[in-house]
């Protein structure tokens, strides 16, 4: 499992809902962005079991794998520069981040 929050599409219903997938293991749904309501699940499947006929749809693993968590509680990712080297990611929507390896775990 990754150190940082994996990004996740769910599609149901003919809508689409992002998420992360905690380090944990733990998945997090965001069902309004601008209500900011969310549900958290021990797991993406026991996740799915709350939406019947949903699917997760995973990044594509030719894309960088970073994703975090912005300022604002946003999601961020998956990064979508291909190729680069550096510590600087973008999103498809064109938010920038990097991320940080001099903060105490956990900060």
């Amino acid at each position: 499992m990754p150190d940082f929050p994996q990004a996740f599409l769910l599609h149901h219903r003919g809508g689409t809902h992002p998420g992360l997938q905690l380090p944990s293991g733990r998945a997090v749904l965001i069902e309004d962005e601008t209500a900011g309501f969310a549900t958290v699940a021990p797991t993406t499947d026991d996740l799915l079991k709350g939406y019947p006929g949903a699917r997760i749809e995973w990044p594509d693993p030719g894309t960088c794998q970073a994703s975090t968590i912005g300022g604002l509680g946003q999601a961020l990712g998956p990064c979508v520069l291909r190729p680069h080297t550096g510590p600087v990611h973008q999103d498809r929507t064109g938010a920038t981040w990097w991320i940080r390896t001099d903060l105490p775990k956990g900060t």
